[in-house]
């Protein structure tokens, strides 16, 4: 897919039956495009900024999607072990610019998101990361695209 030099780190969360917490597992995924629009919203008496990013992942035959990812439905039934070796993209996840897996600053530690090692929630990530990262409102599975690159096209704001 041509632009699709950018790499992102996923985060997708789910609830551990046992301690009935909810756990957060780490990708990074290569061979992607990343998008950022600013708009301005008004509601009633009030203004504001509406940040949305476009991220197309591609899904061509010998990328990573073709050996890491799973759809949402298959990757809620996998075990907690084969949740940290494959990924998903859906409603709710969190996607940063960059492998921030490798930072030693940000970091998933026993199941939840830490900076510094202390414990933080999707909010504390978003200030920051500021207009890096988006927590997922919607994805489209266009990996039967071939005319136009088979790719996942995720929104998110």
């Amino acid at each position: 897919m041509r632009g699709a030099n950018e790499t992102i780190t996923v985060w997708n969360r789910y609830r551990d039956t046992d301690s009935r917490r909810d756990v957060w597992v780490s990708h990074v995924v290569h061979g992607c495009a990343w998008q950022t629009s600013a708009s301005r919203r008004t509601t009633g008496a009030l203004a504001g900024a509406d940040d949305r990013v476009v991220v197309l992942i591609a899904a061509e035959e010998g990328c990573q999607v073709d050996f890491d990812y799973k759809s949402p439905h298959v990757w809620r039934d996998l075990s907690s072990d084969d949740k940290i070796a494959y990924f998903t993209v859906r409603e709710g996840d969190v996607i940063a610019r960059g492998d921030l897996v490798s930072s030693e600053q940000l970091a998933v530690s026993n199941g939840h998101l830490n900076v510094n090692g202390e414990e933080m929630t999707v909010n504390d990530l978003r200030e920051l990361l500021a207009r890096d990262m988006c927590v997922v409102t919607r994805v489209a599975d266009n990996t039967s695209h071939e005319r136009r690159g088979r790719h996942l096209n995720v929104n998110g704001r």
